[in-house]
């Protein structure tokens, strides 16, 4: 037996770091853009799928031949149960394309957002319904109203015929002798519960309450505004504030900030599938998949900077932007609002919001505890091209149309500019000399004034605007000539 050779480990000398000769202000920062966001603990991204340690490890599997055989069994069946192989089905077309294409990008495209609950698949379909419509409006973009009409009719041929638009304006009154419980029967409403759920989805997107009062407030002002375009916009007072304020968007608000408080206050403590022994805790673990992996609340902070309160403002503007193309497009294409077509995009945007403000967010307010906000993220960009173009779309098909060609009343304009004017003015009393909190005590004041003063002009511009109200209307558009 040979002797044993003597083994001789050598232990590396740690050396200290050499001194930077930069100064402070110079020195590169090093960010690990690999290594997961503190909410994303427990998740593996070290390759284009994200998988939950914690969960079970046949759910991240990809799948990708049973995906395989279920597309092609699908689209099989699809040919076959036409039962007329030898003619066009364009609907059936245009579904089978879809679908295959819906599960490419639910299998095969890369995790690249924030979002892993409840699985990444779920976020690769919504991506890839996002590229699909993204695709559509473009398409649209560059054909005549009349084709686009003629497109949308052979998915259904009520599509061609044009719509009368419903006002709520034309009795105001809140009871009649006929109709002592009018006020009751209107809020009644077919879309009173779906308004309400869209409030509820705002406040899950934004998580904040008063961002989401913003809106809510916000697009009752742009119905005010743009009622004379859409007769569909003209609604009573007491259905501005009352319905829609109060208690539409009020009980969304409600139930949103319950929703946001009850996964606020959770332990966020994951265990393994395979490690629970019960079938009632196997259950429960996986009805929690629903839930965020880890909460992160928002804080906009609007005050903070010209830089946040742009961010804050162009997140209001997306969203109220989102809301007017709904009724914009569907009355240039004579699409009623219960039409599927109206009520698959809304959900769309709804479902679409989540990843995509949620990437704005990190991207504008939590780079360092992303570790991802190098780059802006892959829904929201999608959503952005989308809506760009989606708005470009509608106002080449109003032009091509003749719709929305009424000019301005001053009693609209004049308002909003003086609104403008003053609040370019608060953010230069506001931010123009240094950081808000060595402002002195007077410019506060005056700073504060500045940001109330426009909430009473667009109160005066409703009272003046409103169908049942038109508050010296007429004698404040005498001094002013219409824009148009």
């Amino acid at each position: 037996m040979p002797p044993l050779k003597k083994c001789i480990i050598l232990k590396k000398k740690t050396l200290p770091p050499k001194r930077s000769s930069l100064p402070p202000s110079q020195v590169p920062v090093v960010v690990d853009y690999d290594s997961p966001a503190p909410h994303l603990q427990g998740v593996g991204l070290t390759h284009p799928y994200a998988a939950e340690f914690d969960f079970a490890d046949w759910a991240f599997e990809p799948h990708t031949l049973t995906v395989l055989s279920v597309a092609v069994v699908a689209v099989v069946a699809l040919y076959l149960g036409t039962g007329d192989i030898d003619n066009a089905h364009y609907g059936t077309a245009v579904a089978a394309s879809v679908g295959v294409f819906l599960a490419f990008c639910t299998t095969h495209l890369p995790d690249g957002g924030v979002m892993v609950r409840p699985h990444p698949a779920v976020w690769r379909f919504l991506l890839g319904v996002a590229i699909l419509y993204l695709m559509l409006v473009v398409f649209l973009l560059f054909i005549s109203l009349e084709d686009a009409r003629k497109f949308f009719a052979m998915i259904d041929p009520s599509l061609a015929n044009p719509l009368p638009e419903r006002s709520y304006a034309e009795d105001c009154r809140i009871a009649t002798a006929e109709e002592p419980y009018k006020f009751f029967t209107t809020v009644y409403d077919e879309f009173i519960i779906a308004h309400a759920l869209g409030y509820w989805v705002k406040t899950l997107i934004l998580r904040d309450p008063w961002l989401v009062l913003a809106v809510s407030v916000g697009f009752e002002l742009v119905e005010f505004s743009f009622q004379h375009w859409l007769p569909n916009f003209k609604e009573c007072w007491w259905d501005h504030l009352l319905i829609d304020i109060a208690i539409c968007n009020a009980g969304g608000m409600v139930m949103g900030m319950a929703t946001l408080r009850w996964l606020g206050a959770r332990q966020y403590s994951w265990v393994r599938l395979k490690n629970i022994q019960s079938v009632r805790g196997k259950a429960r673990r996986i009805a929690l998949q629903l839930t965020p992996r880890n909460w992160l609340p928002y804080n906009w902070a609007f005050f903070h900077s010209p830089v946040t309160v742009f961010q804050v403002v162009l997140v209001l503007l997306v969203m109220l932007i989102q809301e007017l193309n709904v009724f914009t497009s569907k009355y240039v294409l004579y699409m009623r609002p219960t039409h599927p077509l109206v009520i698959s995009r809304v959900a769309m945007w709804g479902f679409l919001g989540l990843p995509a403000i949620r990437e704005f967010y990190v991207y504008t307010h939590d780079r360092p505890r992303a570790g991802q906000g190098h780059r802006f993220g892959t829904t929201v960009w999608v959503c952005s091209l989308a809506l760009i173009f989606e708005t470009l779309t509608i106002t080449k098909y109003a032009k091509q149309g003749g719709f929305y060609r009424m000019p301005w009343p001053p009693h609209i304009y004049v308002p909003w500019a003086l609104t403008a004017v003053i609040w370019l003015l608060w953010l230069i009393v506001r931010f123009g000399s240094g950081p808000p909190a060595r402002l002195p005590t007077f410019r506060k004041y005056v700073a504060r004034t500045l940001f109330v003063i426009p909430f009473f002009v667009l109160l005066a511009m409703c009272c003046m605007a409103a169908p049942d109200l038109r508050w010296y209307q007429k004698e404040f558009d005498s001094l002013f000539p219409s824009l148009g």
